[in-house]
């Protein structure tokens, strides 16, 4: 099989490709002096081509990081990290419309994913589950401490299988040279994270 070939995008700096359906996956690029991204883009990989679905505001600034954005499939909602200061933003693809939550400080660089109608937020110490409404609003449920300083891990993947986190290629400067740690978050509280350690040595 072929590897697929997709035009180049158009900014350095951006969120990882987000599938949306089977053809089409968002990438949020970047805002600020070093990266000039406008907007919210899309592309179809049958038609090989990107295609700008929303505009920034004007004076927004935003520095999206590779697992900063989640998807809800049935809001048709994004939900992205998108600033040093740890704001997070609901983008609703139905109405074009981008707005703050100011229910949860998240920290710089974390990690969001989404399972079932739960958004999870890993930080440098939290983790956050937000309970996602029919209408994309979020809903904290619980925030839990967690003892690794896992805001500074760049890939995110959610194992259905043993129902936790996997956090990997650990930051170990602040020259942002990966290193090769990994991290186990349970997505249920009642699963400590060293029965979690143990699901994974046993496979």
């Amino acid at each position: 099989m072929s590897s697929l070939q997709l035009p180049t995008f158009p900014f350095a700096f951006s969120s990882s490709p987000i599938f949306i359906n089977k053809d089409e996956f968002i990438v949020c690029p970047s805002k600020h002096s070093v990266c000039k991204g406008d907007g919210v883009y899309l592309c179809n990989s049958t038609q090989k081509k990107w295609r700008k679905i929303m505009d920034y505001p004007d004076d927004f600034e935003c520095f999206v990081w590779s697992n900063s954005c989640a998807y809800h499939t049935k809001t048709n909602t994004l939900f992205v990290s998108m600033s040093r200061d740890g704001y997070l933003f609901k983008i609703d693809l139905n109405t074009k419309q981008l707005t703050e939550i100011t229910n949860v400080k998240v920290t710089r660089g974390c990690k969001l994913t989404i399972v079932g109608n739960q958004l999870h937020i890993i930080g440098a110490d939290t983790h956050f589950i937000m309970n996602i409404t029919t209408d994309g609003k979020l809903s904290k449920l619980s925030a839990i401490n967690i003892d690794d300083n896992h805001g500074l891990y760049f890939n995110l993947i959610h194992s259905r299988l043993q129902e936790i986190l996997l956090l990997f290629g650990e930051q170990k400067s602040r020259a942002n040279q990966g290193g090769d740690g990994v991290a186990l978050i349970p997505i249920k509280p009642s699963i400590s994270p060293v029965t979690a350690s143990m699901i994974i040595q046993k496979q």
